[in-house]
């Protein structure tokens, strides 16, 4: 009975040890896909960012050109409201002249 006791412990152990096997080789395939999942999404991730950073720099060029001609034209307008309230001081030197 010994004999056949060791001999069924065997064979279980060879069976767990099999299974064992498939369980480790299903773990790193699902392991594998994991990565490429997460590569994937790290890349997509990556590329989204660039894309919003680009959208944002691109706003903020945009709104400082925005702020910029307006100051142009305000300096604009206040300059021909200048030069128009000194021309009559000028033709009225030139009268006096």
């Amino acid at each position: 009975m010994g004999w056949k006791s060791v001999q069924v412990q065997r064979e279980i152990a060879e069976w767990k040890q099999e299974r064992l096997e498939q369980v480790r080789v299903e773990r790193e395939r699902s392991n594998e896909e994991a990565r490429s999942r997460y590569l994937a999404s790290r890349l997509r991730s990556e590329q989204v960012k660039h894309l919003v950073e680009r959208a944002a720099a691109q706003t903020a060029i945009e709104a400082g050109r925005r702020t910029q001609a307006g100051l142009d034209d305000r300096f604009l307008l206040r300059k021909r409201w200048t030069d128009a309230r000194q021309e009559p001081d000028a033709a009225a030197e030139m009268k006096v002249s």
